[in-house]
């Protein structure tokens, strides 16, 4: 996942069924200062 996130797999039996929950890795502060710098960019 490109390193910055983190994917964990759940089993809830039969009636939850299984599913992946997927968590930030990374400071969510550094992530939205990317975005931001990426969008700079692109216009």
């Amino acid at each position: 996942m490109l390193g910055f996130l983190r994917r964990h797999e759940r089993n809830e039996g039969l009636s939850g069924g299984q599913y992946y929950e997927y968590e930030l890795d990374l400071d969510p502060e550094i992530v939205l200062e990317t975005r931001t710098e990426i969008a700079k960019h692109t216009r």
